[in-house]
Formats: C-alpha cells, sequence, structure tokens
C-alpha cells in the first residue's frame, strides 16, 4: 500500500471458486461490477498522491480462470469497457498490467480434489475431499493438503492483484471479488454492486426490509402489490 501505491477493495466475503463449467457461476455479478468500475472511475483525472500532478484512469483491466475469462472477454456486454483481459497461471513474470491504474480480479481458482490428493500423497498425507459445499471454510484436514489449497487461491491472487503495480508509473486500484485474500494483503475498503432489475424486484426488497429476517412467501405477497 505505501511502496506500490496499490489499494484493494473486498468485493465478496467468499472465495467464488471459478472452476468447471462457467455457466454454474455469476458472471452476471461480474458484468454488472466491471460495467460499474468503467462508468464509475474512467477517464477520471486524479492525482495519486499528495502533490503529483493528475493522471487518467483508463477502463479497467480484468484477471480471472481461463475458462470464465473466455466467456467473459466475448460477452458483447463488455464492448469498450474492459481494457485488456487476462488468466490467472498467465500472469507471472508479466508487466504490461503495470500500465493500468483501474482493474478487478474474478474469483480464485481451485484445482480440482485431484491435483490436491495427488501433491499430498507426495508426503503420505491422507486428504478429506468429502466437504459438501465450498464454503470460505474449506479445509482437506491436513497440513500440506491445506497448504496447496492456500496457494493455489490466495497465493495466485496475491500474485494476480501485484501485477498492477509493476508499471513504470506504479500505482493502481483494484477490485478484487473474492474472498481468497492473504491476510498480509491490506485492503482498504469493501465494495459492492447494487442492481435494480424491475419496480416488483425493489417492492420485494423494501418489504424484506420491513418484514425482517424471517418470512413466508405469504408475507411478501401481502405486504406489496405485485404479482
Amino acid at each position: 500500500e505505501d511502496v506500490l501505491d496499490v489499494r484493494v477493495l473486498q468485493a465478496a466475503d467468499r472465495p467464488r471458486w471459478y472452476e468447471g463449467d462457467p455457466s454454474s457461476k455469476d458472471l452476471d455479478g461480474d458484468v454488472a461490477l466491471l460495467e460499474a468500475l468503467a462508468e464509475e472511475y474512467s477517464g477520471i483525472e486524479a492525482p495519486r498522491q499528495r502533490g503529483e500532478e493528475a493522471a487518467v484512469v483508463g477502463r479497467p483491466a480484468a484477471i480471472t480462470t481461463k475458462s470464465v475469462r473466455e466467456v467473459l472477454e466475448n460477452d458483447p456486454r463488455l464492448d469498450d469497457v474492459v481494457a485488456a483481459w487476462d488468466h490467472y497461471g498467465n500472469v507471472t513474470g508479466k508487466n504490461d498490467l503495470g500500465r493500468h491504474r483501474l482493474a478487478a480480479v474474478l474469483g480464485t481458482q481451485h484445482y480440482g480434489d485431484t491435483a490436491i490428493e495427488r501433491f499430498a500423497a507426495l508426503v503420505g498425507e491422507e486428504v478429506d475431499t468429502d466437504r459438501g459445499d465450498r464454503s470460505a471454510a474449506l479445509e482437506y484436514g491436513g497440513d500440506v493438503a491445506n497448504a496447496y489449497l492456500a496457494h493455489m487461491s490466495e497465493d495466485q491472487t496475491m500474485q494476480a492483484i501485484l501485477r498492477f503495480a509493476r508499471g513504470s508509473d506504479g500505482g493502481a486500484t483494484v477490485v478484487a471479488r473474492t474472498g481468497a485474500l492473504r491476510e498480509d494483503l491490506p485492503v482498504v475498503g469493501d465494495a459492492q454492486v447494487v442492481e435494480t432489475w424491475s419496480d416488483t424486484a425493489t417492492e420485494v426488497a423494501r418489504a424484506y426490509r420491513r418484514l425482517g429476517a424471517e418470512f413466508t412467501i405469504a408475507d411478501v405477497a401481502d405486504a406489496v402489490d405485485v404479482t
């Protein structure tokens, strides 16, 4: 934060494991986030630090998994929104992303249970793959397996974020839509995109806030004048 002039905003509490079929992921949320970044911040001239001259903030660059990148990069909604794309595993040693002052890191990667089992087997460690839902508390019951999990997710996410600090000018704001962030990575704030899709959704949301945490469909139906 002090030396590299990188500011990280966290836009998700869960790791958001981006593996497998991209159609099962919330890519609409990724699109909304990238659109909001481009609309709100691109083109704004602002000094990076006190005493410096103003700089133009370009469109955001984005890093995600390879399979998700292939889908989002071809999404017409993101035409003229994202300045550059890259994916985990393809950024090591790259400095060209450092010229971007605005960026997003979407989700984190998971190589699969087989990769975890194979790595742990090298030291004779058993792995518990009966994990159920992949939550923030995902763990495999072994030191080596869990260390490898942290490497593929938190370490690789850190690697991606720091790619934006390697330009000649330095300085970047990176919005991370993942909770897989190492403890030694300073996060300066939270970010979220709230988007209303219809008047019906607005009415239901207002009723939800009045009704509290627990309610039934019947409660909502009685509280709002929508179908």
